[in-house]
């Protein structure tokens, strides 16, 4: 059984989204959950930081991340441009 999503939790894109800069794999928080419930605004950061964007996802489309994923390198979270 997966983990309920909720607010504050690190979680993981399982699949690109090419139109705000991410691919699968990258790392990011959710900063609201709709009234729905299975869905979520999620902040990614850059390598520095900073916040690369702010968008909303299905829940069908993030997974909560493990220690595995966040010692990995984050590099490749950005997509090339």
């Amino acid at each position: 059984m997966s983990k309920r999503l909720k607010e504050l939790d690190v979680v993981v894109l399982s699949k690109g989204a090419p139109e705000f800069g991410l691919t699968a794999g990258a790392i990011g928080t959710i900063v609201h959950e709709h009234a729905t419930g299975k869905d979520f605004m999620v902040e990614f950061f850059d390598d520095a930081r900073d916040t690369l964007c702010v968008e909303s996802f299905s829940g069908e489309d993030l997974r909560a991340a493990t220690k595995a994923d966040l010692k990995r390198d984050k590099s490749p979270t950005i997509a090339a441009e």
